[in-house]
């Protein structure tokens, strides 16, 4: 998987960069990872760095995303992308896992990384 998955200890956030497309394959992988690997930290706060994503998610994409991404132990979620069209995918990508209200937007990994520590 092109895309990377990790916690940052520094920060105490689970982290995802997504690289190019995010498939439908790419999506079960993820889910069943977060799952089994950062299982011990939840809740968890979330950072989902969309800025090197390319296209919109497809329906059966979101569809697996809704019924699992609810899951895996996310508490907070903060997305950063500045593209207008990604953050209007974000944004469904967020109404979807059911994270609407927990979920913040930002232009900077910096700023997101501050909303996540509370530091707005």
């Amino acid at each position: 998987m092109k895309h990377k998955v990790y916690y940052e200890e520094e920060n105490e956030v689970v982290v995802m960069d997504v690289i190019g497309e995010f498939s439908f394959e790419e999506a079960q992988e993820t889910m069943k990872l977060m799952r089994e690997s950062f299982a011990d930290k939840a809740p968890y706060p979330f950072l989902l760095d969309l800025e090197k994503m390319v296209d919109d998610l497809d329906r059966d994409t979101r569809k697996v995303l809704q019924e699992e991404a609810g899951n895996v132990g996310i508490a907070r979620m903060a997305m950063v992308v500045s593209n207008p069209m990604m953050r209007m995918t974000a944004k469904i990508v967020s109404s979807v896992i059911g994270k609407k209200n927990e979920t913040g937007f930002f232009k900077t990994r910096t700023e997101a990384l501050a909303w996540l520590k509370g530091k707005k």
